[in-house]
């Protein structure tokens, strides 16, 4: 069956497709649901192989076992994991992508936390990584434009000939084949064609705390 809402839904289970109009909240979905203009979905549970599209506002949310999001409006907060899909031309102010999770963003990333064998691929003409934490096996691949956050734990970022740079700290490798601009990198950066770029040896039992006044978040490399 096929539900319809344009009113204040809460504490419910849906068996079947939801399309959402108005204000759902702590609600468990089973199937398919597309929240349109004007639809808040907050502290939902998102638990199947279904899909979820977005054109307003989910928050506090739980998307697992195969759960394909596209979102075209504001994802705030969150856990995505367990083999999902997540398509952004909106924007992601936060959550927790993990567990083979993987994010195609042609919008905005303010912030969140992408780890776990995560892989993003930020790509089109206004996708931007403004900030965020990657790590944990998770791999970048930039095709636009990153503004800063926080790489490591071995997570690989792969700077391709469209992709720019300019601020992050990058912990793990770095395969750079278009433009940096800023930024703080380990050893492990294969910074091809950088330049103006300054190497910073560390004493014996030393640490750096901040460079620039981004923060250094890596043990001293000595």
């Amino acid at each position: 069956y096929w539900v319809t809402n344009y009113s204040t839904i809460s504490d419910c289970t849906f068996a079947g497709s939801v399309a959402n109009y108005s204000t759902i909240s702590d609600c468990t979905f089973a199937y398919s649901v597309t929240n349109y203009s004007g639809g808040e979905i907050h502290r939902g549970t998102f638990d199947s192989d279904k899909t979820v599209t977005n054109y307003y506002t989910i928050s506090d949310s739980t998307f697992q076992n195969t759960c394909s999001v596209t979102n075209g409006g504001m994802i705030n907060n969150g856990t995505f994991k367990n083999t999902g899909s997540v398509t952004n031309s909106g924007l992601i102010s936060g959550g927790t992508f993990q567990n083979t999770c993987s994010v195609t963003n042609e919008g905005t990333i303010k912030k969140g936390t992408f780890k776990d064998v995560c892989s993003v691929t930020n790509e089109g003409a206004n996708a931007t990584i403004e900030n965020g934490t990657f790590k944990n096996m998770c791999r970048v691949i930039n095709n636009s434009t990153i503004k800063n956050g926080t790489f490591k734990n071995k997570c690989s970022v792969e700077n391709n000939a469209n992709g720019t740079i300019s601020g992050g700290t990058f912990t793990y490798k770095v395969e750079n084949n278009g433009i940096i601009t800023g930024g703080v990198f380990n050893r492990n950066a294969n910074l091809t064609g950088v330049t103006g770029g300054y190497n910073i040896t560390v004493a014996s039992n030393a640490k750096i705390e901040k460079v620039n006044g981004v923060p250094a978040e890596w043990a001293p490399y000595v």
